[in-house]
């Protein structure tokens, strides 16, 4: 779905200049450190230095763009409700929003902006910068060590993609699109709507999961015990593997179900959607395929039985 590509691009494009103006502010916190022989003095001042370096850190963050970007990022919820209730209005003649919609996305709403302020950053994010000075203040760490380990937990310079990067990349993906696939499916819950199709791109770095899902394209709900534990041709086809410590193909959230796979689809950071459909979208011989494997009655034009 563009809106989803757009808003999390929109978005993650001003992180980079963020993590910069941080790794400047924490090369000027350790330069001011206590260092004897060039190596990073165990002190209360340098404690208390160091202590300071949370608060300072989420003021950068909040006096930069990221405030009035983040806003825009939430306007995507919006977006996205409009266009799911668009299509689904477009399917179904009986298709109307009632509040546990409204509901769903002022929680989702909630529970992003939770991880994407104060919270979330202090736990994903700055927490862990502030382990690597204390560990280093504590335990006798060199200056070069400690510049070193934080400029590259900040920027990474060999990947080219930092830490603040990595989470909030994950955490925009995940909240619209686990946003998207929930509303889809309490709509087709609603609808009885029983057929999905796996839609989204396939790039260098998509899961043999999704590769395969895309093949398959059309997945009834019946089938989707199999599918979610790599048990379907297209998988095997696309060499997918299955993590002996989930039992799910590799890349996939622990927990995957049935009952949230349209939320949580390939794992962290999936950018593809599993989208409700009706039955007379789905081709004749793959309706006829699946009712005759999963022991559904259906007609002679494939349609399932109404018992």
């Amino acid at each position: 779905m563009a809106t989803l590509d757009n808003a999390v691009g929109d978005f993650n494009r001003s992180i980079p200049g963020i993590q910069n103006s941080i790794a400047g502010e924490v090369d000027l916190l350790i330069k001011g450190l206590d260092i004897k022989n060039g190596v990073v003095q165990s002190s209360v001042a340098n404690l208390k230095r160091i202590a300071g370096f949370k608060d300072k850190i989420m003021t950068i963050i909040k006096r930069s763009d990221y405030q009035d970007k983040l806003g825009d990022f939430m306007n995507a919820f919006d977006e996205v409700a409009v266009l799911n209730n668009q299509y689904f209005a477009s399917i179904a003649d009986d298709f109307k929003p009632g509040r546990l919609l409204e509901e769903i996305k002022q929680q989702n709403i909630d529970s992003t902006l939770e991880s994407l302020t104060d919270a979330g950053m202090n736990a994903n994010f700055i927490k862990p910068m502030h382990d690597i000075l204390l560990r280093n203040a504590t335990s006798g760490g060199t200056y070069q060590q400690l510049i070193n380990q934080t400029r590259d937990y900040i920027t990474n310079i060999q990947t080219g993609s930092g830490a603040l990067e990595r989470y909030v990349k994950t955490a925009t993906t995940d909240s619209l699109n686990t946003f998207a696939g929930q509303y889809m499916d309490a709509i087709s819950n609603d609808l009885g709507l029983d057929w999905g199709k796996y839609v989204g791109p396939i790039i260098n770095t998509s899961r043999a999961f999704c590769i395969a899902c895309i093949a398959k394209e059309f997945i009834h709900k019946s089938e989707l015990e199999d599918v979610i534990h790599g048990d379907f041709p297209e998988f095997e086809d696309a060499d997918g593997k299955i993590d002996s410590r989930t039992g799910l193909p590799s890349g996939m959230k622990p927990g995957t179900n049935p009952q949230n796979f349209s939320a949580v689809r390939g794992g962290w950071r999936c950018d593809h959607q599993y989208i409700p459909v009706s039955e007379t979208s789905v081709p004749i011989a793959t309706r006829m395929a699946v009712y005759e494997a999963k022991g559904i009655a259906f007609d002679e034009k494939g349609f399932k039985l109404k018992i």
